[in-house]
C-alpha cells in the first residue's frame, strides 16, 4: 500500500528509513526509497526532516545523513548544491535544539515511566526519543505544572532509584526545577486574576451643545402675539440679542 503521508508512520518506522538512508551508498537516494517504499517523494523527504527535528535519531546518524545529503546535492546541483543542502541541514539541527512534544505526549511518556520499571534511557530507547529531547520533556512536565503534585512526588523516588546517568542530572537538578515550578505557577495565577478583573469604562464623551442664538425683538413679539398677549411690553424686558 502507498504511503501518502508520515502522520500514521511511528518514530521506529521514521527511524528505520533514516538509518538506512545514512547507511548505504550515496548513489542510494531518494527514488530508490520512493520505489523501496512505496512512497511520495513529499513522504520521503518529510520522513528525513522528522527524523533530525524530531529527535528520532542520534547525532552521529544525523552527521552521516547530511553528508550524503551534501554530496548527491553536489553531483546533482554541483557546489551551489552541496552549500544549499548544508544550509538545510543546518537548519534542522538548529530545529532539533528546541523542539518540544505536544503537552498530551510530554505528560503521556512521563507517565509511561512512573508506571514501569524502565530506567529513563530504555525509555529513551524504546520510543526512539534521543536524551537532549527526553530530557526537556520530563524538565517541562516539571516545571510547567504538567504532572500533578502527587505525581511529581513519584517522579522524584523514581530519579532516586533509576541509575540511569540521565535519571542521576535529574536529582541533582530536581529542587531548582520544582522552585521554577513554583514560579511559573504563581506567575500564571497573577496573570488570570488580571484577566478576570472588570476592565475599566471609558468616560463618555460629553454630547455637543446647541449654540442657542437670542431671539431678536421682532421674533419675541410674534411668539408673545401666538400666545394672546395684547398688553404693552416694556423694551428693556425683551431680549434685543445685544
Amino acid at each position: 500500500m502507498r504511503i501518502t503521508s508520515v502522520t500514521g508512520l511511528s518514530r521506529k518506522e521514521i527511524y528505520s528509513v533514516a538509518a538506512e538512508y545514512a547507511g548505504t551508498d550515496e548513489m542510494l537516494a531518494e527514488r530508490y526509497f520512493m520505489r523501496r517504499y512505496d512512497m511520495t517523494s513529499w513522504v520521503y523527504r518529510n520522513i528525513l526532516r522528522k527524523a533530525v527535528v524530531e529527535s528520532v535519531v542520534p547525532d552521529d546518524i544525523v552527521e552521516r545523513m547530511a553528508q550524503k545529503a551534501q554530496s548527491n546535492s553536489a553531483v546533482n546541483g554541483g557546489s551551489g548544491g552541496a552549500v544549499r543542502s548544508k544550509i538545510y541541514y543546518g537548519n534542522l539541527k538548529l530545529k532539533r535544539e528546541t523542539f518540544e512534544f505536544p503537552k498530551g505526549e510530554r505528560l503521556s511518556y512521563v507517565r509511561i515511566y512512573l508506571n514501569s520499571d524502565d530506567t529513563l534511557e530504555e525509555v529513551g530507547r524504546r520510543y526512539y526519543i534521543q536524551s537532549n529531547l527526553l530530557q526537556r520533556t520530563f524538565q517541562s512536565a516539571i516545571t510547567d505544572s504538567l504532572i500533578s503534585d502527587e505525581e511529581l512526588k513519584r517522579l522524584e523516588v523514581r530519579f532516586i532509584e533509576d541509575p540511569s546517568p540521565l535519571a542521576k542530572v535529574f536529582q541533582e537538578h530536581f529542587d531548582s526545577m520544582v522552585n521554577v515550578r513554583k514560579m511559573n505557577a504563581k506567575a500564571k495565577a497573577r496573570k488570570e486574576k488580571k484577566a478576570e478583573l472588570p476592565k475599566p469604562e471609558m468616560p463618555k464623551k460629553a454630547k455637543p451643545v446647541k449654540n442657542s442664538t437670542p431671539a431678536s425683538v421682532g421674533e419675541q413679539l410674534s411668539l408673545f402675539a401666538e400666545h394672546g398677549w395684547n398688553g404693552e411690553i416694556k423694551k428693556e424686558f425683551l431680549n434685543d440679542g445685544q
